[in-house]
């Protein structure tokens, strides 16, 4: 979803894997944190790196006046900024500071986003997302089922808006027109080939954990027991009714 939206000439962002630089987002939270190399942009050391080497904290202005300067240089088209964001209490700060902060909340089932997140922790051999090692079954669902509740409880209090993975994978020229909707950008036939061509220059095959996009949608239905699969789907239950995902027992 990041590189399709920052593919538009309204939007920067930056576009080096994994995507996750967090500039504003870490100065609203108070988060001094020094990106490791590949997640700088060509000729920012001086305006924001070397500073937080230095244990500065950057303030959210500064943050945005960086953005500024890269949109300046890299595509002046821009007039928005790009960035992931945690659910939770970052979303709420955004929308306090900065009122006209529009959110775009891209939504997996959770049972396709647990066996894909085990996957891949299992393919690179350390656990980065939710699960740690000595976890309890248990105790992994309720993670999963914690950062759910703050996501609908951003969608709901904010009225907002989301995009679901599922749909983006198996029908993107509609999934993506109502993104950028949402985002208040134009979408047409020009944009969308933009954004193919964009995604289609990336290699993604270290990140990617089934044959191809479209078999990492309901995997949770094929690579797992029905015994295991019924009881994800009794757990996440309320989650999947409230975004509108496949309740019935895998076959």
């Amino acid at each position: 979803m990041m590189r399709l939206l920052s593919a538009h000439p309204a939007v920067i962002a930056h576009q080096q894997y994994p995507l996750e630089l967090r500039l504003f987002g870490d100065s609203i939270m108070n988060v001094r944190r020094t990106p490791e190399r590949y997640f700088r942009f060509i000729n920012d050391e001086e305006l924001y790196y070397r500073r937080l080497e230095a244990g500065d904290l950057v303030s959210p202005s500064e943050a945005i006046d960086l953005y500024r300067h890269i949109a300046a240089v890299e595509k002046p088209t821009a007039s928005y900024f790009l960035e992931k964001c945690d659910p939770g209490e970052c979303v709420y700060r955004a929308r306090r500071l900065h009122p006209e902060t529009k959110f775009i909340f891209l939504v997996r089932d959770p049972r396709d986003t647990l066996l894909s997140a085990r996957a891949f922790d299992n393919k690179r051999g350390f656990n980065g997302f939710l699960e740690k090692s000595d976890d309890s079954e248990d105790e992994i669902i309720d993670k999963y089922k914690t950062e759910y509740s703050k996501l609908i409880d951003n969608i709901s209090t904010l009225n907002s808006s989301f995009v679901r993975y599922d749909e983006l994978i198996l029908a993107p020229r509609v999934t993506l027109a109502h993104a950028f909707l949402c985002a208040g950008l134009l979408f047409d036939r020009q944009i969308y080939d933009l954004c193919s061509r964009k995604v289609a220059a990336y290699d993604i095959r270290f990140h990617q954990t089934a044959p191809s996009p479209h078999l990492s949608v309901g995997r949770w239905a094929r690579e797992i027991p029905q015994t295991h699969a019924r009881r994800l789907t009794d757990e996440f239950r309320e989650v999947l009714t409230f975004f509108g995902f496949n309740t019935a027992e895998a076959a």
